[in-house]
């Protein structure tokens, strides 16, 4: 029945909302694969909340994280669902997994996760674009991906953005977040080294 897969990926993701205390249990009941499982459901809101889920078993730490990589290309495809709030929690999810390590960045990097949010990010008008802009926020954080994101121009479109959304205070937010990260490393050690003195 697609409505108990849903209600069952929903309460799951809320059991692991606010603490890692049931990601343990995930794993032991083997609940992380059938929750990958069903981001390929043919039930929309299945999808939804499976994603929801995983974004929140990967939020609080990194220990399931070698057991959600195999959610990432499922993560990916789910970037271009009909379903606005299955983008979004698909853009999130995908940030989630680098939240708290860089473990997965390989494998985010070989399915093209980084072009996929900037797709996202550029052609999206619903709430998936502010979603992705927060996730490329973390992706900023691990030196590859902000390589990655330097190359393909991603400071441009951020300025386009910066424009767009002048009234956006969260928007204003995630942007000054990845301006701040996206500064060449060297300069910043060489303001750190010029204010100790």
């Amino acid at each position: 029945d697609p409505n108990v897969r849903a209600k069952v990926c929903n309460l799951l993701g809320n059991m692991c909302r606010y603490s890692a205390y049931f990601y343990e249990p995930l794993l032991k009941y083997g609940l992380v694969a059938e929750l990958i499982a069903r981001c390929r459901d043919s039930d929309r809101n299945t999808r939804k909340f499976a994603c929801f889920a995983i974004g929140n078993s990967g939020f609080h730490n990194d220990l399931l994280y070698p057991h959600l990589k195999e959610s990432i290309p499922a993560l990916i495809d789910l970037l271009s669902d009909t379903e606005e709030k299955t983008r979004a929690n698909a853009s999130g999810a995908l940030g989630n997994l680098l939240r708290n390590s860089g473990l997965l960045a390989p494998e985010l990097l070989k399915h093209g996760a980084v072009e996929k949010l900037m797709h996202t990010l550029i052609n999206d008008n619903s709430a998936a674009r502010k979603i992705a802009l927060f996730s490329l926020g973390n992706f900023c954080s691990i030196e590859d991906f902000r390589q990655r994101l330097l190359d393909l121009g991603f400071e441009k479109y951020i300025n386009e953005v910066d424009l767009q959304q002048q009234n956006e205070p969260q928007m204003q937010k995630y942007i000054s977040r990845i301006k701040s990260k996206l500064r060449p490393r060297t300069v910043d050690a060489a303001a750190t080294a010029a204010a100790a003195k």
